[in-house]
C-alpha cells in the first residue's frame, strides 16, 4: 500500500509520481532526439523515414514508454486506492485520460491542471449523487461539454470566418 499523504484524503505517493512524470514526459518530448524523432513522426512519418529516423525503433520504444505509464497508474490506483486487484477497477479512465489530453492541448504540462479540474469534477459529481440523488454521470456530461467548449475555442482561434466579398 502507498502511504497517504494527507490523513482524511485520498491523496497517495502514487499522486506525487504522477506530478513528477508530466514534467519528465516533457522534457523528454520537447529536449531531446528522442523526443524530436517523436514529433516527426507524428507530423510525417514518411518523412522522418526518408530523414533517416528508424520509424519502428521510435514507434516501440514510445510504445513501451506508454506501457510503463501505463503501469505505473495501474500501480498507483492498486496500490493508493484500492489496496486489491479488481476487475472493475478502471470505470472508464481511458476515455477520461483522452478528455485530459484534449483539454491539455497535447501539452504534457497541461496533463497536471487538466486531471486535477476532471478530478474534482468527478468527485465532485459523485459527492453530489450522494447528497441529492443527482446521477453520477452528470461527470461525464461536464467532460464532454468542457471538451466540446474546448475544441469550438479552437476552431475559432484556428480559422477566421469571414464574409464572402468583405475586403
Amino acid at each position: 500500500n502507498f502511504p497517504v499523504l494527507l490523513e482524511g484524503t485520498r491523496l497517495h505517493l502514487g499522486v506525487v509520481a504522477a506530478f513528477v512524470a508530466a514534467p519528465v514526459i516533457w522534457f523528454l518530448i520537447a529536449r531531446t532526439t528522442l523526443g524530436f524523432r517523436i514529433r516527426v513522426i507524428g507530423e510525417n512519418p514518411e518523412a522522418a523515414r526518408y530523414g533517416g529516423i528508424h520509424v519502428e525503433r521510435v514507434l516501440i520504444s514510445t510504445a513501451l514508454l506508454s506501457g510503463a505509464l501505463a503501469g505505473l497508474a495501474g500501480v498507483s490506483e492498486v496500490g493508493g486506492v484500492h489496496f486489491q486487484v479488481m476487475s472493475d477497477i478502471s470505470p472508464g479512465y481511458g476515455y477520461s485520460g483522452i478528455v485530459v489530453a484534449m483539454l491539455a492541448r497535447l501539452n504534457p504540462l497541461g496533463v497536471m491542471p487538466a486531471a486535477l479540474f476532471l478530478a474534482a469534477v468527478m468527485t465532485g459529481a459523485e459527492a453530489m449523487s450522494r447528497a441529492t440523488g443527482v446521477p453520477a454521470f452528470l461527470s461525464d456530461v461536464i467532460q464532454g461539454t468542457a471538451l466540446l467548449a474546448m475544441l469550438v475555442a479552437l476552431l475559432f482561434t484556428a480559422y477566421r470566418i469571414r464574409r464572402v466579398g468583405a475586403a
